[in-house]
């Protein structure tokens, strides 16, 4: 699955591998690379993107972008166990704070004009500049618990730095929000980077 524009960094590679399996190779492993053409993709699918001769990766609903300069919208992403609700965190958002931190979830809606991605809830925000908050995620298998990590935490009271500190949150559907569950999980010393 490729980046669509320069600098996207997806993936740790941009590329399908070139190399052919090792020997001893499941069975089922092809034994050359998939074969590549740049014809048309179904309709939806940005243009440029290659055609597969075995099943491929093709995009659903529309892109979802960051919403500050250098948010790294996206840094950490965790998706419900059935594909519909996605939470992305953008650690180095300036939303509220410099580099505080905010997180957006999104439910994936398929009806007869297609695909569309809606915010549940308001964003998750930090209120502390450079903690970071979004730069981990987990969301559970149904999508109605979330825990972020804001790992460049400092705790103010005790003059540490990079403590660190996790979250949890769970959504509350009859006022479309989200609510903080228990206390705030934080490191135990200097530099722990908890979460």
């Amino acid at each position: 699955i490729d980046g669509g524009a320069d600098a996207a960094l997806v993936g740790p590679t941009d590329a399908p591998s070139t190399s052919p399996p090792p020997s001893g190779a499941p069975e089922g492993v092809p034994s050359s690379p998939p074969s590549i053409s740049w014809s048309a993709m179904p309709s939806g699918v940005p243009s440029g993107w290659p055609t597969l001769s075995l099943p491929y990766w093709a995009p659903v609903g529309p892109s979802v972008s960051g919403f500050v300069n250098r948010d790294d919208f996206g840094w950490a992403v965790s998706m419900s166990g059935n594909g519909t609700r996605v939470a992305v965190g953008a650690p180095y958002s300036d939303w509220t704070e410099t580099s505080s931190g905010q997180v957006r979830v999104y439910d994936l809606i398929q009806d007869g004009n297609g695909a569309s991605l809606v915010q549940v809830g308001t964003p998750i925000d930090s209120f502390q500049s450079c903690t970071e908050l979004g730069k981990a995620l987990s969301l559970s298998a149904d999508g109605t618990r979330l825990a972020i990590g804001a790992p460049e935490w400092d705790d103010e009271e005790y003059q540490e730095d990079w403590v660190g500190y996790v979250q949890v949150w769970d959504f509350v559907e009859d006022n479309n929000e989200w609510a903080r569950v228990g206390s705030t999980i934080t490191g135990t010393c200097k530099k722990a980077w908890a979460g």
